[in-house]
């Protein structure tokens, strides 16, 4: 029999923290922003990638797990998001 896998779904307080990195987004106009977390002796903890997604209306972030979500402007839910390899070649792209 195959198992049921939880979906994942972010707290309160770490949606929060997405509407911070994403009204940096808004402040800073970018298409992406990567924000890496270090430690006392400068190595990588964790990173947080959050592209705008205006054909969404919202943003994608990749947070701390890996995991994407995909949240609208101003909404106080992060849904998660099935990242594939043609939307993400389509955000990098947009970079260039």
């Amino acid at each position: 029999m195959r198992r049921k896998t939880k979906i994942r779904f972010l707290t309160d307080r770490q949606i929060s923290k997405v509407a911070f990195f994403a009204s940096w987004i808004k402040a800073v106009n970018v298409a992406k922003l990567s924000y890496g977390f270090c430690d006392k002796d400068d190595k990588l903890i964790a990173l947080v990638d959050v592209w705008d997604d205006p054909q969404a209306h919202g943003e994608i972030v990749r947070w701390f797990d890996g995991r994407y979500y995909s949240r609208t402007y101003r909404d106080r839910v992060a849904k998660p998001y099935t990242m594939t390899l043609a939307k993400l070649k389509f955000l990098k792209n947009r970079l260039a």
